[in-house]
């Protein structure tokens, strides 16, 4: 599936809006501040009900209005078939989605439409940033490729709360153990998904930093669970991984509960990026830096169609604007091919005019070029 339709209303700075694209993608130029990240922002909601950005949904409706709605169609290419999706956000906190015609009540349900990958200045975080950015990483990443793991999260992260707050009161035990019988069940699902995906993204990793250094550099990636791989059971299984876990929640209680807080579990947990051998964050230069955030963008890119997820939207936000002639050149064509592709360049980056068909953005107005 690739978007072929965008509809807009009271969404940022843009206060009607209705696009059509081509299924390669489209090349959106403008000054700073001209609405362009705003488009790939709801892309980005429309596919998995989340600002790339971080962002709020209400921070996300136009100033002055109550509410925003972003919808869109997606439609299969070489076919007639088509799927439709939309949601509406208010500022009381209200949500309305709807995928067919049909209301969806459960966010993990929205999932599905089309897999996204959205790459911006902030990526760097991915290598630079401490564990809880790359955990991010991966608990968007599985949740596209499966609703159950955005449940088991939603869960985990809910006894989580009532576990640590227990502690810090001092609850009793019989009330903390059920919470932990809990937080071993969603939480050995978790540690087992993203034990899986460091092993089938590794390889796309490792394959585009390959590509990106011309042979250069090498990458890898490790999951590092805040309990011990060894100790996971034969074949990481998720009941092994349920035991161990909730047997380190029982040996930690006493400490958690000087604490204040859970001191292990997936929410601990880390994926360690290498270069060379070596761990990235410590020895990456910013340009290292940079192509191997962009090298885990793109294997997120080929594990999501290894999947079947669909063809993926690729969302790519001024990331030519740091980078020199030479290296975009070389840049562009791991890009091309990796799903449809929305790219934004500022007004005067011209080497890319000829690679995708350009949308001009100015002050909320968008036209083809």
């Amino acid at each position: 599936m690739f978007l072929a339709q965008l509809q807009l209303t009271d969404f940022r700075n843009y206060e009607t809006l209705s696009l059509s694209f081509p299924p390669e993608g489209v090349l959106l130029r403008g000054s700073n501040g001209s609405g362009k990240t705003n488009l790939l922002e709801a892309i980005h909601v429309l596919c998995t009900g989340r600002s790339q950005r971080g962002a709020r949904r209400g921070t996300m409706i136009r100033i002055g209005r109550r509410y925003a709605h972003v919808a869109g169609t997606f439609r299969e290419s070489g076919s007639e078939r088509s799927s439709t999706a939309s949601i509406g956000m208010g500022r009381d906190g209200s949500l309305a989605m709807q995928r067919d015609g049909r209301r969806i009540d459960v966010l993990s349900r929205w999932f599905g439409a089309a897999g996204v990958v959205a790459v911006g200045p902030d990526d760097m975080r991915l290598v630079q940033g401490g564990p809880s950015d790359r955990r991010g990483f991966m608990d968007m990443l599985l949740s596209q490729a499966s609703p159950d793991y955005l449940d088991h999260l939603v869960a985990y992260r809910g006894n989580l709360l009532n576990r640590n707050r227990l502690l810090a009161r001092h609850g009793d035990d019989l009330h903390i153990g059920i919470y932990e019988e809990a937080m071993a069940e969603h939480g050995a699902a978790i540690m087992e998904s993203r034990r899986s995906l460091g092993i089938r993204l590794g390889p796309f990793f490792a394959d585009f930093c390959e590509k990106m250094s011309i042979g250069a550099e090498t990458g890898a990636l490790e999951y590092r669970p805040s309990i011990s791989e060894e100790n996971g059971g034969e074949n990481g299984s998720e009941k092994p991984w349920k035991d161990v876990f909730l047997q380190g929640l029982r040996e930690t209680r006493k400490r958690d509960r000087d604490l204040g807080f859970s001191s292990i579990g997936p929410h601990r947990d880390d994926l360690t990026i290498r270069i060379n051998d070596q761990p990235a964050k410590v020895l990456a230069s910013q340009g290292q830096s940079r192509s191997l955030a962009l090298s885990l963008r793109l294997g997120s890119v080929a594990y999501l169609e290894e999947l079947g997820v669909g063809n993926t939207l690729f969302l790519v936000d001024d990331v030519f604007a740091e980078l020199d002639d030479a290296r975009v050149k070389r840049i562009w064509p791991v890009l091309q091919g990796r799903g449809q592709l929305f790219a934004t360049t500022p007004s005067g980056r011209r080497e890319l005019d000829r690679q995708l068909p350009i949308m001009e953005v100015k002050a909320g107005k968008v036209s083809v070029s």
